[in-house]
């Protein structure tokens, strides 16, 4: 049996139409409607823990990461100083890992930036990963920066003099400023990388896995 994982950030159970329509509106997502209709669907699962990087730790060890007691050491090259936002603990087997002695080739193709931070872990395990750089707060570009107006044109009038923290929407900007069509932002990218990995290793089956 092939295992596909697909983790999305934000998406709200009330924006896929294959969980029914919701009252506000007409919802249209065909391709994950098809996918849906060839997939197990879960109706009443809830994550232990909350936001991105604890969320992720407990999918990839079936362990409870909240209330943060391990593997949050503050390890060199940690940019987060969020609690549970730290590398999975070494005495914790990862899904990668349980998979990969079950006889699977294991693939994660991801553009979550804290995932990959030097000190981050959360490739373990898997025979190959791949990182889609650009997202948020990536250190993808170094230069040039990008002018007042260049900002003042893409950030929203009401947030600006917001309290959150300058330099990460500006790195954000930096990132997908002169992104002009869809294809070129970081879920389609992941999408298409993810599929040639599927592409390249049609041959699992055949060489042992």
């Amino acid at each position: 049996m092939n295992i596909v994982l697909i983790v999305l950030e934000s998406l709200r159970k009330d924006c896929v139409n294959a969980y029914g329509q919701p009252p506000w509106g007409k919802v249209h997502t065909p391709h994950l409607d098809a996918f849906a209709r060839e997939s197990v669907m879960f109706t009443r699962a809830y994550p232990e823990s909350l936001p991105t990087l604890p969320a992720r730790r407990a999918l990839y060890t079936g362990r409870r990461s909240y209330s943060f007691s391990k593997g949050d050491d503050r390890q060199a090259g940690d940019s987060l100083d969020i609690p549970g936002w730290g590398a999975i603990p070494a005495d914790q087997d990862t899904l990668a890992e349980m998979l990969k002695a079950a006889g699977y080739r294991t693939g994660l193709i991801a553009d979550v930036y804290p995932m990959f931070e030097p000190s981050s872990n959360h490739w373990r395990g898997f025979d190959q990963w791949s990182f889609v750089r650009g997202q948020q707060c990536d250190p993808y570009r170094s230069g040039p920066r990008l002018s007042q107006e260049q900002l003042d044109n893409w950030l929203p009038e009401e947030m600006r003099g917001h309290p959150f923290p300058m330099e990460i929407i500006e790195r954000s900007i930096m990132n997908m400023h002169d992104r002009t069509k869809e294809e070129d932002y970081c879920a389609s990218r992941v999408m298409r990388e993810a599929a040639c990995w599927l592409e390249q290793n049609a041959d699992a089956e055949n060489d042992g896995y």
